[in-house]
């Protein structure tokens, strides 16, 4: 890690910092996409093994990994397949507002793009 000291021993013009930056916020949201979609996949693999309670973890890790951060957008994934998992569970209570969450931003979404076309 370079520290500010380090900085005149390596001159690097501003741009170069500037770039770097933004270079390394692009690899970090990779990263946190990646892991979205990882920890999303573990929890399906779990479900589809009939572990539904230890899937809900990995779904909630998702969640978590994606709401951290402002440029993931809304988390589709993760919350649809938590939303599998919650009926597979029998779980309408929980369920049911999901659904009307995942199916109410769908159709924004739906009609934006509608509208720009």
């Amino acid at each position: 890690m370079m520290t500010l000291g380090s900085a005149f021993l390596f001159p690097v013009p501003f741009s170069g910092w500037v770039s770097s930056i933004k270079r390394y916020r692009v690899i970090l949201a990779e990263r946190r996409r990646a892991q979205v979609v990882f920890l999303t996949m573990l929890g399906i693999g779990m479900r589809e093994s009939h572990m539904n309670d230890e899937a809900l973890a990995y779904f909630d890790r998702a969640l978590k990994v994606a709401g951290g951060s402002k440029d993931m957008g809304y988390p589709f994934f993760p919350k649809e397949a938590l939303l599998e998992n919650l009926i597979d569970l029998r779980r309408d209570s929980d369920a049911k507002p999901l659904a009307d969450e995942i199916l109410k931003r769908k159709s924004t979404i739906t009609h934006r793009h509608r509208r720009a076309s």
